[in-house]
């Protein structure tokens, strides 16, 4: 993967590219010191040997320019960023793989933009839900390298993969030249006011109809109760809905609350190492093949 900057309304963003194929744009969360090479660092090799690929960091986050503004948290940026970088993959079909807070920005374009064909979503905000410890972890400043460990653990599934290097990454990012403030800023007091500002509209979704492949860890901590995928999937008219862990009944993965029977269907699937499968697996669902 090479990396490349773009001009984008007076600013700057980094991205990722590499691959030839059908286009995907890959979409990063939002917790400290995140970027695209850290959500997606472990598939990235894999998918550029099939797809072009084009994964960018969001204004405010890795090497992009920060926001010279206030409110430094802009779902309605990140939007327009994510739509510009849509046009420098292709004019024809694309897909876009969102995580976290992008899995909103990814609905949100499909919903807009017809060539958007697929989608897949990790661990997608998007339902209603109170804010939690692990939310509190993830949305603010850690003051020592321990406390960074401890908000990734409330992510990652599999703690193996929280590596030195990985936390290097990050820490070096909230050390460098003010991030720290900025990212506290971003997400200065309720964090319940940012998660609000997720919740997708189910009228959005009832309209989408490119294919959809929304995946979960069943025991994801960080969007508990009233979440998971089926509070935005509850809307969406066809699709997937993959919760990693034990296989056991859907129903109790993932709740009763996609409907009507047949639009969208739950596909349970067994993985310890979930960080790697959450991209390959539904790859299979999502995407064509290539050639």
């Amino acid at each position: 993967m090479e990396r490349t900057e773009f001009e984008f309304e007076s600013m700057r963003f980094s991205a990722l590219t590499g691959g030839s194929g059908f286009p995907i744009l890959m979409l990063h969360g939002s917790g400290p010191g995140v970027s695209a090479w850290g959500n997606f660092r472990l598939v990235l090799e894999d998918l550029e040997r099939s797809f072009k690929i084009l994964a960018i960091d969001l204004i405010g986050f890795g090497e992009s320019s920060r926001k010279p503004a206030k409110p430094y948290f802009d779902l309605d940026l990140w939007l327009r960023q994510a739509r510009f970088a849509l046009n420098l993959l292709s004019d024809g079909e694309v897909g876009i793989i969102g995580h976290s807070v992008s899995a909103v920005l990814a609905l949100k374009l499909a919903a807009a933009i017809p060539r958007v064909t697929r989608v897949m979503t990790t661990g997608a905000m998007g339902g209603r839900f109170v804010a939690n410890h692990d939310l509190e972890l993830t949305w603010s400043v850690p003051r020592t390298r321990d406390e960074l460990r401890e908000a990734m653990q409330s992510l990652i599934y599999d703690h193996s993969l929280i590596t030195d290097e990985l936390l290097d990454n990050r820490m070096t990012l909230l050390g460098s030249n003010g991030y720290a403030g900025y990212f506290g800023e971003m997400f200065a007091g309720s964090k319940q006011q940012y998660a609000d500002a997720c919740v997708l509209d189910p009228s959005l979704l009832r309209g989408l109809k490119c294919k959809v492949a929304m995946v979960h860890g069943r025991d994801r901590g960080l969007a508990a109760g009233d979440t998971g995928p089926q509070r935005p999937a509850g809307g969406a008219r066809r699709g997937d809905v993959a919760a990693i862990g034990d296989m056991r009944p859907a129903a109790a993965i993932i709740g009763a609350q996609i409907t009507p029977p047949g639009l969208f269907s739950i596909q349970p699937m067994r993985a310890s190492r979930w960080s790697v499968c959450y991209i390959i697996i539904p790859m299979l669902i999502l995407l064509p093949r290539p050639g």
